[in-house]
């Protein structure tokens, strides 16, 4: 498989559903967690203007301030590269530090096909601060394909973002959708990298991931459990298998679900949950996770892992 980047957004996807409001502990648990699996980028949350939004309601990850993110991450080895997202014409210039003394390296602004213009300006504002960065499209299963040319071709003449998303919003897209929209960024900004970052309203995250991936994607959002806003995003404990156990780690996310995901899952005997991910993953029987009910997720795995290994 060619070279892919991951990234993890389960805490700025994760944090519309708390208003941001993570236990500092968990906060740097995951962190932790995420820099051991070996993920590329690690999204932290929104860069927000308090002018918009009251800071007592929120959690610090709602607005990233740089001085607050470097005392959450100080002692943590291994990070990987950190980003923050902002939306358009929602964050204050002023309060963005040169990337050469934050401790972010991407800033992701996210518009829809309608702020294009607004965006590229954005866009450009944080590469001259020394950001990567990428320019996410929103609800874009609410745009007609000749709207969405034009908006490409006016990215295409203007920035050369690191990589333009595709964002299934809505979680409305099927993997034909996905395929023709990743084919047609990829045409139009030749030579961009193109990314995906789709909601699982349909159960379709992982196969529309994959989709994106076989169309041509290099960029792929993720999150812990497919935490998100709504029905969630794609987990990222399903992705990493699929892109390759050589480059990533997967038993530190399953740490995570252990932790603090997995309370009331694991009495359930149907469905999707990380247990059935495993005899997924391994090749084995579904009903060695129900027997297996309140295991821990890493003897489980362990115990896969020796029975291949013989």
């Amino acid at each position: 498989m060619r070279n892919l980047t991951i990234l993890d957004c389960t805490l700025r996807d994760g944090g519309l559903t708390n208003n941001f409001r993570f236990p500092e502990k968990y906060i740097k648990d995951h962190i932790q967690k995420i820099s051991e699996a070996k993920v590329d980028y690690l999204e932290l949350g929104y860069k927000a203007d308090p002018a918009y939004y009251e800071r007592t309601a929120y959690g610090k990850l709602k607005f990233c301030d740089d001085s607050e993110i470097r005392d959450i991450i100080k002692g943590i080895p291994g990070l990987p590269k950190l980003a923050f997202m902002v939306d358009v014409g929602r964050f204050d210039r002023r309060l963005v530090e040169n990337a050469s003394v934050s401790p972010f390296t991407m800033g992701r602004v996210a518009c829809y096909l309608n702020q294009i213009e607004e965006a590229v300006e954005d866009v450009r504002f944080l590469q001259n601060k020394g950001y990567e960065t990428t320019l996410n499209i929103m609800a874009i299963s609410r745009e007609r394909i000749p709207e969405i040319i034009c908006g490409l071709r006016k990215i295409k003449a203007q920035i050369p973002a690191a990589a333009v998303y595709v964002v299934d919003s809505y979680g409305a897209l099927y993997p034909d959708d996905v395929k023709k929209l990743v084919s047609l960024y990829k045409e139009e900004l030749n030579g961009m990298k193109v990314g995906i970052h789709v909601h699982n309203n349909m159960q379709l995250a992982f196969s529309n991931t994959i989709t994106a991936v076989e169309s041509g994607a290099d960029f792929l959002d993720a999150s812990v459990n497919g935490m998100g806003r709504g029905a969630g995003n794609c987990p990222l404990e399903c992705l990493l298998p699929y892109v390759g156990k050589d480059n990533y780690d997967l038993k530190p996310v399953l740490a995570l679900i252990n932790d603090y995901y997995t309370h009331d899952a694991n009495e359930r005997s149907w469905g999707y949950c990380p247990k059935q991910l495993l005899t997924g993953i391994f090749n084995q029987h579904p009903v060695y996770s129900i027997q297996g009910a309140g295991e821990d997720l890493i003897r489980i795995y362990d115990h896969f892992q020796s029975e291949v290994q013989v």
